[in-house]
């Protein structure tokens, strides 16, 4: 009996940033919401050999910001990255 072999279809996970304090989430705000309006669009590109496809977009999320954080809104933005 033969059987399909394992490929990868689908994997979600969470960034962990460890250095530069939130800059990071910052940046990626600013560039989403001020720069691309909320979608990059998609970007083909070649990993090791092979194509592949990545996006970038966000929603908002169901958490407040802190009081000292100006967001210009009531909730932060969830930021997803596709590949």
């Amino acid at each position: 009996m033969s059987h399909v072999a394992t490929a990868p279809h689908e994997c979600e996970g969470n960034l962990i940033f460890t250095e530069n304090g939130l800059s990071p989430y910052w940046i990626v705000g600013k560039l989403l919401t001020s720069g691309f309006g909320g979608y990059s669009g998609e970007i083909e590109t070649e990993i090791d050999g092979e194509e592949w496809t990545l996006t970038l977009t966000y929603q908002k999320s169901g958490i407040a910001p802190r009081l000292e954080d100006s967001i210009g809104g009531d909730r932060l933005y969830e930021f997803r990255i596709g590949a």
